[in-house]
């Protein structure tokens, strides 16, 4: 939703400086911005950011206040962004939705593929979700709620030599007493067997040939619930006209 303030006057992408979330307002860092959800403060305590992101199909209105806020906004100096979430109607409403990036529906980069790499690492996402709302009570009591599902890979280049066993060195360390093997198979799953053997290791007295591995795995799954229950209450008072009486003295 943080692109939306773009739009605005005063406003730049954060340009990489800093600790960050959301853009530059006002010339301020993007560590000065401000975060609440339905009027309740939402900044972190420990590094500056939001503690909770609502996802945009949840969002009932997005603002961004800059520069002559009123004194209430004073938690931070850059810009004051405030969320609202979505509320139930008379009326029952609902949404599903998906926001897929997959490394199959994009071209090769040319640089890779000048080096003779005609496939993408991968980096897949994918955002899966649903959304209902309506009443409980009609004109007094509504309900809202949003359900996202948020699977994402990525290939990652190491920053230090990733060392794997090979596929010889996964056959020995299935073979090995003692070992145990459900702590094997989480290793295969997630550490594929290096190409080839660059060095050895020992484990249980057996060596283990070893080699680097190219890639590693990046994987995380993201869940998102979002419940919302609105109470309206309605005063009403009819005041009757009494009579009057008065005086008049001459």
């Amino acid at each position: 939703m943080y692109n939306f303030a773009l739009l605005s006057a005063g406003v730049a992408s954060s340009g990489g400086v800093g600790l960050v979330e959301g853009p530059s307002v006002g010339g301020q860092r993007p560590r000065q911005n401000s975060f609440m959800i339905e009027g309740v403060d939402n900044n972190r305590k420990d590094v500056t950011g939001a503690n909770l992101r609502v996802p945009n199909e949840a969002v009932g209105e997005f603002s961004m206040l800059q520069n002559q806020f009123t004194a209430e906004f004073g938690h931070s100096t850059g810009g004051q962004f405030s969320t609202t979430i979505k509320s139930g109607t008379n009326s029952v409403h609902g949404s599903l939705y998906e926001y897929l990036e997959n490394r199959k529906l994009n071209a090769v980069d040319e640089a890779a593929a000048r080096q003779g790499n005609r496939t993408n690492p991968r980096y897949d996402q994918s955002r899966l979700g649903g959304t209902v709302g309506g009443p409980i009570k009609k004109n007094k009591l509504f309900y809202f709620g949003l359900f996202e599902y948020n699977p994402y890979g990525e290939a990652t280049q190491p920053t230090a030599a990733a060392l794997t066993p090979t596929a010889q060195g996964y056959e020995i360390l299935g073979r090995i007493q003692g070992l145990s093997q459900t702590n094997l198979n989480i290793l295969r799953q997630y550490a594929p067997a290096a190409p080839a053997p660059t060095d050895t290791t020992t484990v249980l007295g057996q060596t283990i040939p070893i080699g680097v591995l190219a890639t590693r795995p990046n994987c995380m799954v993201r869940l998102a619930v979002v419940v919302r229950f609105r109470f309206t209450v309605t005063f009403s008072k009819v005041v009757a006209a009494k009579p009057s009486a008065f005086a008049v003295i001459r």
